[in-house]
């Protein structure tokens, strides 16, 4: 199967119901300028367990915002990336915002290494400052295959490096970002708490998304930019230019030829009540695809989740699978030219006289079915994928 993109960047945000995200006019605007993935959905609650599946394809008995100790051992999508025996197939990089440098630690050989050797569970963690990087929200810190291996740890870095690689044309293959607690709407800005509803925090995450993700900014004028080696950020993506002309927008942007961009949330609003649903309610979340391989105004309603976003860069590298949920994922298809649509029956020349059994054996679908002159088998080859 051929590539349908050079590079993926998946940033992911936090507990927002997909309607609520849509209220916003920045993300309408977004939404029409690239690929509305009309129904998309979390896999699970609370957030850690969206990041976990979004890399291991399973939820790895993960149940909690409890960071992971002692590391989990269950297989990622690393392994496809950059496997133990093989080296790097694919390049990669986890892209934390406010991420707290941690040198490789020899003791995570040794996946029953003290607790109080784990990575950093939140950052700044002095007791006095408010943390802004937590690793319930990074689950490549949190994997055995991970930690042990310092050629892969040392591809978790901040969002300093992010932008050096943008500006350097050093994007990887797969990039991950996850921006701080504030940037990424789960607290409201400069405190550890949230708002009742959460629709309020839309603007707080939108802002950032608009005016210093995708946008053209000093980055003195950013939190924690005075550190960046770059004196502007931003992807200089104008969404009304986008609208207008993409050819133009993405050529005079910074996003790499040939990047699929996607804006994902972790989960919906994971404990609204009396105004939407509750904790156990449907998990539908907001998803846009940005690209020069997408066309504005493109709408997709066929349901997704975060496997089938993992089986889409699997296919689309030729990585195989990891032979959990994202194996049988509905992935994008549709970027390949390939969709499914229901059309009428057609007659067959079964006459059936009592029950008839369907089995699939191979590649045929084995029909077997008693008529008046006895039992009679009916196959039908069917096409892979």
């Amino acid at each position: 199967m051929s590539k349908v993109f050079e590079r993926i960047l998946i940033v992911m945000f936090e507990n927002q119901y997909r309607s609520y995200v849509m209220q916003h006019p920045f993300m309408q605007k977004m939404a029409a300028a690239g690929c509305n993935m009309m129904n998309y959905f979390g896999c699970f609650h609370p957030s850690q367990t969206n990041y976990i599946a979004s890399l291991s394809g399973e939820l790895c008995g993960v149940t909690n915002d409890i960071p992971p100790y002692p590391p989990l051992s269950q297989q990622t999508l690393v392994d496809l990336l950059q496997p133990e025996n093989e080296g790097l197939r694919v390049s990669w990089k986890a892209y934390m915002e406010g991420y707290p440098p941690q040198p490789w630690n020899p003791a995570w050989k040794n996946p029953d290494y003290p607790s109080s050797e784990q990575p950093v569970t939140e950052f700044p963690n002095n007791g006095k400052d408010l943390a802004y990087y937590f690793r319930k929200h990074n689950a490549f810190a949190s994997f055995a295959g991970i930690q042990a291996n310092p050629d892969r740890w040392k591809n978790i870095v901040d969002e300093g490096e992010f932008w050096n690689d943008v500006f350097n044309q050093q994007l990887p293959q797969y990039s991950w970002f996850t921006p701080d607690i504030w940037n990424d709407g789960h607290y409201l800005f400069n405190t550890h708490t949230d708002t009742d509803p959460r629709t309020l925090l839309v603007g707080q995450m939108a802002g950032w998304l608009e005016y210093v993700f995708f946008g053209n900014i000093d980055s003195t004028k950013v939190q924690r930019g005075s550190n960046y080696q770059q004196s502007t950020i931003g992807l200089n993506l104008d969404f009304d230019l986008l609208l207008k002309d993409p050819k133009k927008a993405y050529a005079q942007s910074h996003i790499p030829s040939g990047t699929l961009v996607v804006v994902t949330f972790d989960e919906a609003d994971y404990d609204a009540t009396g105004y939407d649903t509750n904790y156990d309610g449907p998990n539908q979340i907001y998803t846009v695809l940005l690209g020069d391989m997408i066309e504005p105004g493109m709408q997709i309603g066929t349901p997704h989740n975060h496997y089938g976003m993992i089986k889409t860069a699997q296919q689309n590298f030729g990585l195989g699978d990891l032979g959990k949920n994202d194996a049988d994922a509905n992935w994008l298809r549709f970027l390949w030219g390939e969709s499914f649509s229901w059309s009428k029956p057609s007659p067959t020349n079964v006459t059936a006289t009592g029950h008839i059994a369907l089995a699939a054996l191979g590649s045929q679908a084995c029909l077997v079915y008693p008529d008046a002159t006895g039992a009679k088998l009916m196959t039908s080859t069917f096409a892979n994928g």
